[in-house]
């Protein structure tokens, strides 16, 4: 854990990542909608997990965070 930071960049990263699934979970569960809604529902949930490699490396202090962009 020594190479572990919460900054700004990582928190901000978490709140767009609980965004996203919690906009992408409601429009995905959503009775009666539509195919469009479906399609932006995945396409919120994909930017959703790019904020997930975005905090990868934002929060650890490592080379190996520099991978992340495999994710994105």
């Amino acid at each position: 854990m020594d190479s572990f930071f919460l900054t700004y960049y990582s928190v901000s990263s978490l709140i767009g990542m609980f965004m996203g699934f919690t906009l992408a979970l409601y429009l995905l569960t959503a009775r009666d909608g539509s195919a469009a809604m479906r399609h932006i529902g995945i396409t919120i949930l994909c930017a959703g997990m790019l904020n997930v490699a975005y905090f990868i490396s934002s929060t650890f202090y490592d080379p190996l965070a520099a991978y992340h962009r495999w994710l994105t």
